[in-house]
């Protein structure tokens, strides 16, 4: 049934973006539809007309970025976020994913600084508990780690 609601909801999405297609939201769904599917193209090709549509807004400059991550384009991942951070600062989504884009090119200590950043606003995000765990027990720090898996 899942499956089902999927394809009945990606297929509304499609028929809106062909008679709407400079709707920002339904460039959006598409975005996550095609995550979901893994398809970084058409994830990067949807979240940077969200860009266009928005004015470089800091959420949708997020959303390219993670579809960057997606299709393993770190630095220009790493590029678009820090554009959405340059914009707000503080914006904790794209942190995180500048945080993820980091760790996958091999910054791993940057990254951890990040996610601790996330974590200073707030304690119980889930997800940067667990890369901040999973990099302190990646340096041998157990007890340490166990504290943000259990979190």
């Amino acid at each position: 049934f899942v499956q089902l609601s999927y394809k009945v909801d990606l297929a509304n999405v499609e028929r809106g973006l062909a008679e709407m297609p400079d709707h920002a939201g339904l460039h959006e769904e598409a975005f996550k539809y095609c995550l979901r599917r893994n398809d970084p193209s058409g994830a990067l090709a949807h979240a940077q007309r969200t860009v266009e549509l928005s004015n470089g807004a800091v959420d949708a400059l997020t959303r390219v970025g993670q579809a960057y991550i997606a299709a393993g384009e770190y630095a220009r991942a790493i590029e678009a976020l820090q554009k959405a951070l340059a914009q707000r600062p503080g914006a904790g989504k794209a942190q995180f994913q500048l945080g993820r884009a980091f760790e996958k090119s091999g910054r791993g200590s940057e990254a951890l600084e990040l996610y601790r950043q996330v974590l200073e606003r707030d304690p119980r995000n889930f997800l940067a508990n667990a890369a901040v765990g999973e990099r302190l027990f990646e340096k041998g720090q157990r007890a340490e780690a166990a504290k943000h898996f259990e979190a």
